[in-house]
C-alpha cells in the first residue's frame, strides 16, 4: 500500500523543519487501510474507506 513510504515522507518533512500535518494525516489514512485488510492492495483501495465515513 505504501504506508512505509508515506511515513518516510512525514519523517523527512518533519526533520526538515516543515509542518508534517498533511503527511501525518495521510499516514493515518494508510494505517486505516492496512487495518482494514488492504495492506497488499493499491492506494485506490482507500476510496472505499472514505465512502464508509
Amino acid at each position: 500500500m505504501g504506508l512505509a513510504s508515506i511515513e518516510h515522507v512525514r519523517d523527512t518533512v518533519e526533520a526538515s523543519g516543515v509542518d508534517g500535518t498533511l503527511p501525518g494525516l495521510l499516514a493515518d489514512v494508510f494505517r486505516s487501510g492496512v487495518a482494514a485488510g488492504h495492506g497488499a492492495s493499491s492506494t485506490t483501495s482507500l476510496i472505499g474507506l472514505f465512502r464508509k465515513a
